[in-house]
Parts: C-alpha cells; structure tokens; sequence
C-alpha cells in the first residue's frame, strides 16, 4: 500500500506498507510508466533492524543508480512479522534535476516493485522478478481517495494489490 499526504506545501510524505515481503520495496515516479527516466525510492530493512531509505534514478531496464544527492529522508520506520511499514517525506521540487523527478500539479505514473530478497550473490540488487511490480496513473497533488479509508486528515491512498498472490 502507499498513502501519501500533500499538506505540507514543500513535501511529500509517503508511506509504505509493505506486507508478506522479505527484501526490499520501491516506488518510483515516471512520465511513461517505464522504469527508464524514473525516480525511485528504495527501502528494506535488515534483519538486524536497521533502516535503508535510498534515493534511485534509472536510465535503463535494469539495477537503479543510486543518486548522488540523496533527497529522500526518513520519518519513521517498523519491522513485523509479515512485512514493514516506512514513513519518508520528499520534496517536492529537490533542485536536483540531473537525477530527481519534479512531481508537479500534472499526472504521474507511479511505479512500485517488491522482492523477498535484497541483493544477490554478487552485492548487486535482486531483480524484482516480472510479476512483483506494477503502475498506476495519479495525480499525487489532487488524486482523491477511492474509500474513506483516510490514514490520518488530508491523507491520499492508494492500494496496490496482486490478484494471482496466494499467502503462504
């Protein structure tokens, strides 16, 4: 799930609730929907407890580069048994054109991917596999709520469920 609140006139606050994954989870914002010229978030948290919020871009189908200026910050943060929830706020506009995406008043397509595994072998990032992503068309500054189911006032959401996902 990614609920999202657009109160503050400076940020985005997201966050993540990602049930039944074990690696990591990570939302992105693309003009096509397609994962080259993307923004990506990128979170997981080890089994340890500690916290990975990374800032992403891509220019091709494979491994995100992670950015030189990170600009996503991290608000809080849980591990459960069935998964993990993030709470992270974004700027709006992070002045960093060469690697970030400036979410304006237009529609965006916003992208999610999930893996039950970090990296592999190698260090480098397991591929999230065909069927653990997706996309979907919003307009994060006016998209309203399809429920009112609101996390908490001024709150947008949106679920974003696999139908064929059997809970083991």
């Amino acid at each position: 799930e990614f609920h999202w609140d657009t109160s503050h006139p400076d940020y985005l606050t997201g966050e993540i609730i990602a049930t039944n994954v074990a690696g990591y989870a990570g939302i992105g914002f693309s003009r096509s929907g397609d994962m080259p010229g993307s923004d990506i978030i990128l979170m997981w948290i080890d089994d340890q407890g500690r916290v990975y919020l990374k800032d992403f871009h891509a220019t091709k189908n494979a491994a995100p580069i992670k950015d030189v200026q990170q600009d996503v910050e991290l608000l809080t943060a849980e591990r459960n048994d069935v998964g993990f929830r993030v709470i992270f706020r974004w700027k709006w506009d992070t002045c960093d054109d060469d690697e970030d995406f400036q979410i304006g008043h237009d529609t965006v397509k916003l992208i999610w991917a999930w893996s039950n595994d970090v990296f592999k072998g190698n260090g480098a990032f397991q591929w999230h596999g065909n069927v653990n992503r997706g996309v979907r068309s919003v307009s994060l500054k006016f998209e309203v709520p399809s429920s009112s189911r609101v996390p908490h006032e001024g709150g947008k959401y949106w679920d974003a469920i696999h139908p064929n996902f059997v809970v083991p």
